[in-house]
Formats: structure tokens, sequence, C-alpha cells
């Protein structure tokens, strides 16, 4: 596709990578401070549609030097000028962030779709959900929600939780 037809894709394709980079910051618990470089994004196809909507489809893969995102399928909503959310589907749509600022801990997550929410900071991971720490601490459900900014994760549905053992 050709940027200088579509003068507006280059612009919402901007700020979806803005937007990345804070999921990826935010995620790693850093507040202010930090330059963002190196979110890279790759799919087979990309479209912008009328409604403003960037798409990005067929083996999607996001990259931030301590962040990856997978899916078959990723579409960003742009409202205003600004991006609203993002939506990544698969099967299934996986993540991982490590955590350089907690002595390189890492989380892990997948789920058939994952929902981030750029005003609420929130990735909702939907389907057959699993969230992982590092610290061996383990969450599935059907639904997970995790805060990028608190780093907590919930669940509004039955869901099970394993967690280490503590060596005393």
């Amino acid at each position: 596709m050709n940027t200088r037809t579509r003068p507006h894709f280059r612009s919402a394709a901007l700020l979806l990578i803005g937007a990345l980079a804070c999921l990826c910051i935010l995620a790693a618990g850093s507040d202010s401070g930090v330059r963002i470089t190196g979110v890279k994004i790759q799919s087979d196809r990309v479209e912008l549609n009328e409604q403003g909507e960037l798409i990005y489809s067929g083996n999607v893969r996001i990259t931030h030097p301590n962040f990856t995102l997978q899916a078959e399928r990723l579409s960003a909503e742009i409202r205003n000028g600004e991006l609203s959310r993002f939506v990544a589907e698969g099967s299934p749509v996986s993540m991982s962030q490590r955590v350089p600022e907690a002595g390189n801990a890492s989380v892990r997550g997948s789920a058939k779709s994952m929902i981030y929410d750029h005003i609420r900071r929130d990735l909702l991971f939907e389907g057959e959900a699993r969230f992982e720490r590092t610290d061996g601490s383990r969450f599935e459900s059907d639904h997970l929600l995790y805060n990028a900014k608190t780093r907590e994760i919930s669940s509004e549905s039955p869901a099970q939780m394993q967690f280490p053992r503590r060596r005393d």
C-alpha cells in the first residue's frame, strides 16, 4: 500500500505504534523518562478502512525490546485522532513481557483474543485465557484482566490460580 496516496494511513500507524509503546512501558512499570525505540509491527497485510480502523492480518507480530505480541489479526480503533483500543485475535494470541526493573522477571499470556483499552491501560484476555509470571504463579479463566499500570490481574469469571510454594 502506498502511504503517499493514503495520508491518514501513516499517522494512524504511528498512533498505534505509540500506544503499543505506552503499553510496553506501563507493563514494565516505568513511570517517566523512558525513550521509546524499537517498536516494530509485522504482518502479511495491512489496511486502513473508511472508519479509521487500522487492520493488520496474517502473522501479526509486534516486537519491542521487552515486549512481544503475536496474533492472526490486530485491529486498532482510532477516535478523534487518538488510539482508543486495539483487538488482537488468533488461535491463540500470545504475549510476553520482560521486566528488567524487577530482576528480568517476565510475564506471559495467551487467549483467543486480547483487547487493550488505551485509556484505562487494561489488557483483557478472552477465551481460554492463561497468564503466568516468572515466580511460578499462574492464572487460568475464560476472562482475565491485566492492568498494565498496576500489574494486577483479576477475573470476574471462575478462575484457577496456582502459586509457588514458599521456601522457608
